[in-house]
């Protein structure tokens, strides 16, 4: 078997097989120790971070293999990541209701979107996007525009 054909059992509903560093595990498509797509409902999440050339070509063969509309882009995600690619989701591609049951403020990040300011501490604004959380440094995202406050319920 050559990864390719790896790549369209894996597509095709396979839940293991091994062609040499390329993986399937489960709903996942393993390149060495990285997920690299991740079957989600009747979509397919690419992990479209670049680590090397080889991975380069894996993520190719899926682009190649996959209907455009069928994929969901992922980026950021670091090497070595075994955990599921839905936490790279922006919130807008997960389909799902983000808003925390409290939060401070609703805000809009130029990078990962849509989010909700869950606690500032030590000027440390404590944040969520989606299923990640991020912490910002209050003064320097507010003031440099890289996080606008759509809503401050403070």
């Amino acid at each position: 078997m050559r990864q390719q054909e790896l790549i369209e059992a894996f597509l095709n509903g396979a839940t293991d097989g091994t062609v040499k560093s390329l993986s399937v595990d489960g709903d996942q498509l393993v390149h060495y120790n990285t997920a690299i797509a991740e079957r989600y409902g009747d979509k397919v999440i690419l992990n479209y971070t670049r680590y090397s050339l080889a991975t380069g070509r894996i993520q190719k063969m899926i682009t190649d293999t996959v209907v455009a509309d069928m994929l969901v882009y992922v980026f950021g995600v670091p090497s070595d990541t075994r955990g599921t690619l839905v936490d790279f989701l922006h919130p807008s591609d997960a389909n799902v209701e983000v808003a925390p049951d409290d939060y401070l403020m609703r805000i809009e990040h130029n990078t990962f979107g849509e989010g909700y300011v869950l606690s500032i501490d030590d000027g440390k604004m404590r944040c969520r996007f989606g299923k990640q959380e991020k912490v910002l440094i209050y003064d320097l995202a507010v003031g440099s525009g890289l996080v606008r406050i759509v809503e401050d319920k403070r």
